[in-house]
């Protein structure tokens, strides 16, 4: 193709940003998440209830309150292009979007699960 070597850690850079944030938003499941939970095991229920509510909620409500500002900067990136496979910023950075409403709503939704006293195995429960 005679393109330099440059485009492959494009490339690569781009599938991993891709993969990371669309597998976390719409495949993995909160169950299979790596947590440090080495003091969390050991802690009471109601206390794990109380924590994983307040770091839900927090988390949720960070990604909904970051939303507009980074759909900004998207747009703002729509102008630039990346250096060897052309492709425009916006369309790159555009996974974020459904990535932080998707994630925002499963934290909320985990939040609310804290708060009734369910853990994560009642997350969208049918």
């Amino acid at each position: 193709m005679g393109w330099s070597v440059g485009w492959t850690i494009e490339y690569v850079s781009i599938a991993w940003l891709w993969i990371i944030l669309f597998g976390y938003a719409f495949v993995v499941r909160e169950n299979d998440v790596i947590k440090l939970d080495i003091l969390y095991a050991y802690l009471p229920e109601k206390t794990k209830r109380v924590f994983d509510f307040f770091t839900n909620l927090i988390c949720g409500m960070i990604l909904i309150l970051s939303l507009p500002k980074s759909m900004e900067y998207i747009e703002f990136m729509s102008i630039e292009r990346t250096a060897y496979l052309r492709i425009n910023f916006a369309l790159l950075f555009s996974i974020y979007v459904p990535f932080a409403v998707v994630v925002s709503f499963r934290c909320l939704l985990n939040a609310w699960n804290a708060l009734k006293g369910k853990g994560y195995e009642a997350e969208f429960e049918v």
